[in-house]
């Protein structure tokens, strides 16, 4: 009781990040102590080796890997977290090219079962082909926990050679997929002033195994965007994306969006910058009910709105803060959702040697069964203190906490709570070793 004590009070007195932040926090005007920290260069080769070490406390584990549901496994425990990752960056003046890869494993102690919690690979392309036109292409590969983790909103899109997001710690049973995702970009300039730009989406996720009330989904999307430039800091944008998904031969919804925004970006000094972007418009979602009921096509319309806010604060900190309101997809549900989503995050340099990242995440919505809808919320929170011990080391503590609610309404699958609320703490070591620099 007193070992448990003494780790959980670390970690909330530690208040770190999750493992969907794990990422680099931003980097201010100084150059910090540990590599790892610092931003990459903007030309040239790097290969960056990262090795991640760490002993871990969770209130709600699962502790078996022989497919024991979460229902019946729901206990505390200690284990250890391996996480090595490598990633590539080749920047050159008119092409990038970036890859990932990682995985992660874990070790629980008191059953003595050795887990491998998702692998990931991604790959990732920006061309410009001239002054006006520019690519971008990205292909990942994840092999990963099931988790309901894409309910939270996202603060920006994925960055070339982005991997699937795993995030083991919200796994919500011992079921795996594969999920594969193809994103693709393109953007003319017009004018001085006009931007035209295209991006598609591919998303497959295949579940492993026989993964009772489960199943694959597909999901597709692509749009066109028109943005024109009021002023220096003032954007109007206009677009249309159509998004569709095969739940099942039954269920194969569509959505049309009309997207109507604005972006403003305005410098705070010579190296400090402030942007917020808001857009909403309408959209229609057709959803096709089961063969056997004779109402046809279903119509759902609904305002869909997005919201970003970046503001840099003093020489190395950072708030982001983003809102998302429409529909996703999600693989473990049986149906589309609609999300009411907000997410905060604030990270920063208390000094050469040590930074901090706090997040907190919410979610509202309902399920679309049949034309019934069903609630649920989920939140988390997070945060990670982090000091340099050298150029290559650095050692951390982290603290999760991870809530979700279904109502009845709401056909999970089997062994999956309706209900769940988890608490996880972490220290650690972070070896970062560049395998070259040019």
């Amino acid at each position: 009781m007193f070992r448990r004590a003494v780790v959980v009070a670390l970690g909330m007195v530690a208040l770190s990040a999750h493992a969907a932040l794990a990422q680099t926090p931003i980097a201010g005007t100084f150059r910090p102590v540990f590599g790892g920290a610092s931003p990459g260069s903007a030309s040239g080769t790097s290969l960056n080796m990262t090795f991640d070490l760490a002993e871990a406390y969770d209130d709600n584990v699962l502790s078996d890997p022989g497919g024991i549901s979460l229902a019946t496994a729901q206990a505390s425990g200690f284990y250890t977290v391996v996480t090595p990752q490598v990633a590539l960056a080749a920047r050159g003046d008119r092409m990038q090219l970036f890859v990932t890869a990682g995985s992660g494993a874990r070790r629980y102690q008191d059953s003595q079962n050795f887990i491998v919690t998702n692998h990931s690979f991604a790959t990732g392309v920006n061309a410009r082909f001239s002054k006006q036109t520019t690519m971008s292409l990205n292909q990942s590969v994840g092999y990963t926990p099931s988790y309901l983790y894409g309910l939270f909103a996202s603060l920006a899109p994925p960055l070339p050679g982005a991997v699937v997001p795993s995030a083991p710690d919200y796994a919500v049973d011992t079921v795996r997929s594969y999920t594969y995702v193809t994103t693709a970009g393109l953007v003319h300039q017009l004018t001085p002033r006009a931007a035209l730009s295209f991006d598609g989406v591919f998303q497959r996720a295949d579940m492993v195994g026989s993964a009772v009330g489960y199943a694959d989904l597909r999901s597709y999307e692509a749009g066109s965007r028109f943005a024109y430039s009021l002023s220096r800091d003032t954007k109007l944008r206009i677009g249309y994306k159509y998004r569709a998904a095969q739940y099942s031969t039954a269920l194969r919804p569509y959505e049309h969006d009309v997207d109507l925004g604005l972006e403003y970006s305005r410098p705070l000094s010579r190296t400090r910058r402030s942007s917020f972007a808001l857009t909403m418009g309408p959209t229609l979602v057709d959803e096709t009910p089961a063969t056997s009921e004779p109402d046809g096509v279903r119509r759902h319309y609904r305002l869909r709105t997005s919201a970003l806010l970046n503001r840099q604060v003093g020489r190395t900190w950072s708030v982001q803060g983003g809102y998302q309101r429409g529909l996703a997809f999600i693989e473990g549900l049986e149906a589309p959702v609609y999300t009411d989503a907000l997410t905060t995050t604030v990270g920063g340099f208390l000094n050469r040697r040590v930074d901090v990242t706090l997040m907190a995440a919410a979610t509202k919505g309902d399920l679309l069964v049949a034309g019934a809808q069903s609630g649920f919320t989920t939140a988390t929170g997070n945060a990670r203190w982090r000091v340099a011990l050298g150029r290559t080391a650095a050692a951390y503590v982290e603290y999760m906490v991870y809530r979700y609610n279904f109502g009845q309404g709401v056909r999970l699958p089997p062994g999956v709570p309706p209900d769940l609320t988890r608490n996880s703490v972490r220290a650690g070591l972070t070896l970062w070793i560049p395998v070259r620099q040019d």
